[in-house]
């Protein structure tokens, strides 16, 4: 993905993400979060250091549309770029990292990748949520807003992927 249709794509997620916070509250229990969709399109080989910098910057935008605590988005952002390597090294073989240039479901396929989005958005919710107010609920309350947030946002974002990776291959076949 050039750095152009990367650029267009954080806006669009940007776009859509401020649409659901502020139009689309279904409960205090869910929190629909898209963010991490660019973070996983870089490509694998992407300096580490470099999308944990992207990473903070997406959070901190999609921060500054809310009215929630500062930083949550971030902070649970950063991890995600943190931790998306390891968790790609623990799923995929070493010989098809060795020939990966892209994260999606045409290079992983769709198994693989729906466990890198169920572990990658644990990971993500077990930082928004500690952060937020692990405190304030009792641990049945906290433990089922993960549990729907996970798996919930794992099924929006395969969606999404599927979506996006299906017009651009499209496109790639066509040019």
């Amino acid at each position: 993905m050039t750095s152009g249709k990367f650029l267009i794509l954080t806006f669009i997620v940007l776009l859509i993400q401020l649409f659901v916070a502020e139009f689309i509250n279904l409960s205090t229990l869910l929190y629909i979060v898209i963010t991490p969709l660019p973070i996983l399109m870089l490509p694998y080989n992407f300096n580490n250091s470099l999308i944990m910098v992207i990473a903070f910057a997406i959070g901190l935008l999609t921060d500054l549309s809310y009215d929630g605590v500062m930083g949550l988005n971030a902070a649970a952002l950063v991890a995600v770029a943190f931790f998306r390597k390891p968790v790609v090294k623990l799923v995929v073989s070493k010989t098809t990292r060795e020939n990966l240039t892209e994260i999606n479901s045409h290079t992983l396929g769709r198994s693989s990748l729906t466990v890198i989005l169920l572990l990658l958005y644990s990971l993500f919710f077990l930082f928004y949520i500690a952060l937020d107010n692990v405190l304030y609920f009792s641990f049945v309350y906290t433990l089922a807003r993960f549990i729907i947030n996970v798996i919930v946002n794992t099924f929006i974002i395969m969606i999404l992927e599927f979506a996006i990776l299906r017009n651009y291959t499209a496109r790639r076949i066509v040019d």
